[in-house]
């Protein structure tokens, strides 16, 4: 299978999480279902409600050896499923039922559900995935401020708002501003040989995996694509005003320096205490090393979302 020639699945298997989504997924979870069997009658589908059932499904679609897997959910669905025995030459097809449906909206040019569903030709990508720990990620992982909003996330909240259960949470983790800092050390190639590190005390960083990380960031033009780079932004503000301030500034111009923050390409950052986080959006704590992994997955693109990102063309 080439990896930039359009693909079209003939032996499709179906990941469904069908507890995923807003109070209005029973509609979107249906309209995702009948279309699938409709359009491939001898497709295997497979629907799960948590994390264990989604391993038991996995293993079962695995048996079968489709040649393109569906997978239902949003970006926590795709965290736990990475984090299985996933072949890298299996393509993966996001169906944005989840609530935030970063990574959907990464792979659909921002095109919704329908979109997703109908856009052709799909083409298939290669992608390293990030490495926390032992845990793996595909669009960014967080730390500090991320790590305390997402432990903040009330799930019933969020099944009734969608993801403005998000954007509450970011907001109570906000106005409960921590004064504590996190000690990391950045390690970048310099050369064939050389390597710089470089050590930032901060309360809040990104290290994302796609040139896009939405919201707030949009295109970084000058990022490498699903290379061994990290993309980072470190905050280096005292309080709280000045990080709203640098946000604002990274959402609405991203190419501009910030006396608030840097933004800077790396291989690995330490973390010198453990420190709450999350990947994708699910949250953790861990005081562990933040790297690009050997491991890489196949995701299919629309046409569109290539020709938003030079780099990855």
């Amino acid at each position: 299978m080439s990896e930039r020639a359009p693909f079209r699945a003939l032996r499709p298997a179906f990941l469904h999480n069908t507890s995923s989504g807003p109070l209005f997924r029973r509609y979107r979870h249906r309209f995702a279902t009948e279309w699938f069997k409709k359009n491939f009658p001898s497709g295997f589908y497979r629907p799960t409600r948590n994390e264990e059932e989604g391993k038991k499904a996995l293993d079962q679609i695995l048996d079968w050896n489709p040649d393109c897997l569906f997978v239902g959910g949003g970006d926590g669905t795709v965290h736990h499923l990475l984090q299985g025995e996933l072949p890298e030459h299996l393509p993966i097809r996001i169906v944005p039922l989840g609530t935030g449906n970063v990574l959907g909206y990464n792979l659909y040019a921002g095109k919704g559900l329908r979109t997703s569903l109908t856009k052709d030709p799909l083409v298939p990508v290669r992608i390293s995935l990030g490495q926390w720990g032992e845990r793996y990620f595909v669009l960014m992982a967080g730390i500090e401020f991320d790590g305390r909003a997402a432990f903040l996330v009330r799930p019933k909240i969020k099944r009734f708002l969608g993801s403005t259960g998000y954007f509450l949470a970011g907001a109570e983790a906000f106005f409960r501003w921590r004064e504590s800092r996190i000690s990391v050390r950045c390690f970048s190639a310099t050369g064939s040989k050389t390597q710089s590190v470089t050590n930032w005390s901060t309360k809040w960083l990104v290290a994302s995996r796609f040139p896009v990380y939405f919201p707030p960031f949009p295109l970084k033009r000058n990022s490498p694509a699903f290379s061994d780079i990290l993309c980072l932004d470190i905050f280096t503000g005292e309080n709280r005003r000045e990080f709203l301030l640098y946000v604002l500034e990274r959402a609405f111009v991203p190419h501009r320096p910030s006396s608030r923050g840097v933004s800077l390409s790396a291989q690995r950052v330490d973390l010198m205490s453990p420190v709450p986080g999350h990947l994708d959006g699910e949250p953790f704590l861990s005081g562990d090393s933040i790297s690009v992994s050997q491991k890489t997955a196949t995701f299919l693109f629309s046409e569109n979302s290539l020709r938003r990102w030079p780099a990855s063309t």
